[in-house]
């Protein structure tokens, strides 16, 4: 079974561009809102769900109607893997630099998903947990 990601990402320069915009403006919880608010409501999450966690919380609570307007029309259709770029691009590189944030490159996540997924026959893949934590790569 070969992993396939079924919609093609908005381009990281787009997502690093309006975010460079957006940081001069508005917080980084209110960028981080925005962008889960949509990617929730384009994929018919229940919202309900996510906001029962504290993390959840407090981007449900820096809500921005300006900045979700902004982004949504930016925006049709945002992918898991965009909102992984939008983590990506509000740490700035001295933050990255001094707490030792590193990404998992696509092609190596691509490859660990294939390989693990290769390991089970059966038509149904299995349920796997990644307990990291990280930026929703895998």
């Amino acid at each position: 079974m070969q992993f396939k990601p079924s919609k093609k990402a908005i381009s990281s320069m787009t997502i690093r561009k309006l975010i460079y915009e957006c940081k001069n403006q508005f917080t980084t919880e209110e960028i981080i809102s925005s962008f889960i608010l949509l990617f929730i409501e384009q994929n018919g999450i229940e919202s309900n769900l996510i906001n029962s966690t504290h993390e959840c919380k407090i981007y449900h609570e820096s809500y921005n109607d300006y900045l979700y307007a902004k982004i949504s029309s930016s925006f049709p259709k945002i992918s898991l893997k965009d909102i992984e770029s939008v983590f990506e691009n509000l740490i700035d590189l001295d933050r990255k630099k001094s707490e030792g944030v590193v990404y998992t490159p696509n092609y190596i996540i691509d490859f660990i998903i294939n390989y693990s997924l290769s390991l089970y026959n059966d038509d149904i893949p299995p349920i796997l947990c990644d307990p990291s934590c990280g930026s929703a790569g895998f």
